[in-house]
């Protein structure tokens, strides 16, 4: 950072990311003792930070209701929804789930983490629904087969009028991605990345959106470290 400032960039034409908001407290202290001067935005921020930084200066300027990130307890709320509704086609005996697909089952707190999860890593790496399907047939996975309709139902749900500018953290970096690739802009000229071993498909596709404009990337990682591997990073 500090040798992008003495070649002549200002703090506001480097971009820092880190990958948990705890690290980029850390590094906006350390880095504001070093810079000791006064700047206009945050020193160091994370991916979904900046992702939401892009939407909503996006939606300011094409006039639109400002972005709000759904929250995760949000997010188990709406599965919660979704899962119900599948007990009940259980009962009735027209679930699709696999033999040992119970509604005891289901019901559990684990099953609904676990769907999240696949939820989270399918919206990463760009999979829809149909998508999900064709991969459970392929890799003889009837479990995502049934998945692929709670993810389907969860994507119906989201797009409804009252979540219309509300995003989840995967669904917030893959439409700030596209306001990048369509963007000109090249105000940013070297982008940072601390922990990179974190980053998710959907983070890395937004990092690349970036530098593909011609800004300078530095990465630093230790994949000894990785903690997010169960939301795809790699």
């Amino acid at each position: 950072f500090m040798r992008g400032i003495a070649s002549g960039l200002s703090a506001d034409q480097v971009l820092v990311l880190a990958a948990t908001r705890e690290c980029a407290n850390t590094l906006r202290d350390s880095l504001a003792l070093k810079l000791q001067g006064a700047v206009s935005g945050s020193l160091a921020r994370t991916v979904s930070s900046f992702a939401f930084g892009v939407m909503r200066q996006a939606a300011v300027a094409a006039g639109q209701k400002l972005p709000e990130l759904i929250s995760g307890s949000e997010q188990d709320f709406i599965l919660s929804e979704l899962i119900e509704a599948e007990i009940g086609e259980i009962e009735a005996g027209t679930s699709v789930w696999p033999e040992g697909f119970t509604k005891q089952v289901l019901s559990l707190n684990g099953f609904r983490a676990e769907l999240r999860d696949l939820v989270t890593v399918a919206l990463e790496h760009g999979v829809s629904p149909d998508g999900l399907s064709q991969l459970g047939a392929l890799h003889s996975k009837p479990e995502w087969q049934a998945a692929s309709k709670l993810y389907e139902q969860y994507l119906h749900f989201v797009s409804k009028p009252e979540y219309e500018g509300r995003f989840d953290a995967s669904m917030l970096l893959r439409e700030a991605t596209l306001i990048l690739q369509a963007s000109d802009s090249r105000s940013i000229k070297l982008v940072i990345v601390d922990d990179a071993q974190e980053l998710t498909p959907a983070a890395r596709r937004l990092v690349t959106a970036l530098v593909s404009r011609g800004s300078g990337l530095v990465l630093f990682g230790d994949p000894d470290t990785a903690t997010l591997g169960f939301r795809a990073a790699d």
